[in-house]
């Protein structure tokens, strides 16, 4: 088993869904994968700071320069944060733009530095 080291006053932030998308599916997947690994590494997970405010064409359709263009902006934040480490937590990674666009909100927002934790990259 590896050891993990988690830096101090590390927060998770799962990649937040807009509102109609959550009555749609009934759950976000990024808040569910968070569960386990807050249990795990005694973290805390914050999922109001970071907030979708319109809806977005599917990333799954869409090639790597259309990613990125269908994320400017898509984060916003409601309020500054103080945390040392935002981790950043997503089912999967495939051009990096959800991550970066997280990322950028974030920074904004007031978070140090910013890591991502994903379940599966391709």
């Amino acid at each position: 088993m590896r050891s993990v080291i988690v830096p101090d006053k590390a927060v998770l932030f799962p990649v937040p869904i807009t509102r109609r998308r959550l009555l749609v599916r009934g759950f976000n997947q990024a808040v569910e994968l968070s569960f386990p690994i807050m249990r795990c590494l005694g973290l805390s997970i914050d999922v109001v700071s970071i907030y979708q405010p319109h809806p977005r064409r599917r990333q799954s359709k869409l090639d790597g320069v259309s990613r990125r263009a269908n994320l400017r902006g898509a984060f916003k934040h409601r309020h500054k944060i103080t945390v040392e480490t935002a981790i950043i937590v997503d089912d999967v990674l495939t051009t990096g733009a959800t991550v970066s666009a997280m990322a950028r909100a974030l920074k904004a927002a007031g978070a140090k530095s910013v890591v991502a934790c994903v379940l599966a990259a391709v």
